[in-house]
């Protein structure tokens, strides 16, 4: 995925991009789904029911113990990740970036398209989570793991830059897409122990 991303050119902050809108293509799948109100015949083929090694983490209104956040929530989630993440991948300095509006629209059209396959392949190896007979709310907790990890990915990669410039280093995308790679792997490695278990 990395060697694809480097020999075709392209920013590697696209490649965060692309986590980020695979992840709004599945809130936007499971929101469509929903519409159903109860089982279906594509909800049987695009998803699977929750099991014992899915965890139930859904975003919370004001702190852990509230109530869960609503849908609306997640698209804010999304906005704001996609924004801080956009600017720690090109920020030259404090005060400039590296971009134009030509460059922009190239790299966001080739991080939907790269989220887009990514999405396929998401939906047929059924990896969306979902109950038919529970509310949107509810089966977006099961779905919600990547919000952590482009959070911690975008935490992660603004520590390393200011972190970096302390030893003059220059500012790189690749602090938050290394961030988010390894946070990948994590989650990669933590699935795979659960099927084990399983």
């Amino acid at each position: 995925m990395v060697g694809t991303l480097l020999y075709s050119g392209e920013h590697p902050g696209t490649l965060f991009l692309a986590t980020l809108f695979n992840y709004l293509y599945r809130v936007l799948a499971l929101a469509f789904l929903s519409l159903s109100h109860g089982p279906s015949a594509l909800v049987t083929l695009l998803t699977r029911p929750p099991g014992t090694a899915d965890p139930h983490m859904p975003l919370k209104e004001g702190n852990q113990a509230g109530p869960p956040a609503p849908p609306w929530a997640y698209f804010l989630i999304i906005v704001f990740l996609g924004y801080m993440g956009f600017i720690l991948a090109h920020s030259v300095n404090t005060s400039e970036l590296d971009v134009n509006f030509q460059q922009s629209m190239e790299e966001f059209g080739a991080a939907a398209w790269l989220a887009l396959i990514w999405f396929a392949q998401d939906v047929t190896g059924r990896r969306l989570v979902m109950d038919p007979k529970e509310t949107l709310t509810h089966n977006l907790g099961y779905n919600a793991g990547d919000t952590g990890i482009l959070g911690l990915a975008v935490l992660t990669g603004a520590f390393l830059l200011v972190a970096g410039e302390m030893f003059g280093m220059a500012r790189t995308p690749w602090w938050i897409v290394g961030a988010l790679l390894f946070y990948r792997w994590l989650q990669a490695v933590g699935e795979e122990e659960k099927k084990v278990k399983q």
